[in-house]
């Protein structure tokens, strides 16, 4: 096992005793060791987090947006373990929130779902659905 996968386990280690379930940032950051792996380096650095992230071709950049955020999580753990590795800056790719279209309830809903409401805190008054 190499050096930065064992930082990977110990970084999922500490997080999960915090409660983080991880499982998709240990898949993540497993891709990421293998690419550093592949590039030689001994530690993160700014353009290969950033090279790494962008490797997805024909996803939309929230999800490099994603691969950066899981990367830059490690690479701050990392830092503090190694001095020379570099945290990649947080706005390199364009983050579009898309928020779900809302529903407006007609009169008829509301109505409907009071009745509802009133025969569920009734016991006698219950009917079938």
């Amino acid at each position: 096992m190499s050096s930065l996968q064992a930082h990977v386990d110990d970084y999922l280690r500490l997080r999960r005793a915090l409660g983080f379930k991880l499982k998709e940032d240990e898949r993540t950051l497993g891709q990421l060791v293998g690419y550093l792996e592949a590039a030689s380096a001994e530690t993160v650095t700014r353009e290969l987090a950033i090279r790494w992230a962008r490797q997805p071709v024909g996803v939309h950049p929230n999800q490099w947006a994603k691969r950066l955020r899981i990367a830059r999580g490690f690479a701050g753990y990392l830092q503090t373990i190694d001095p020379t590795a570099e945290i990649p800056p947080p706005d390199v790719f364009p983050v579009r929130r898309q928020r779900a279209t809302p529903y407006l309830f007609s009169q008829q809903d509301v109505c409907r779902l009071l009745a509802e409401g009133a025969a569920v805190a009734q016991p006698d008054a219950r009917r079938e659905l």
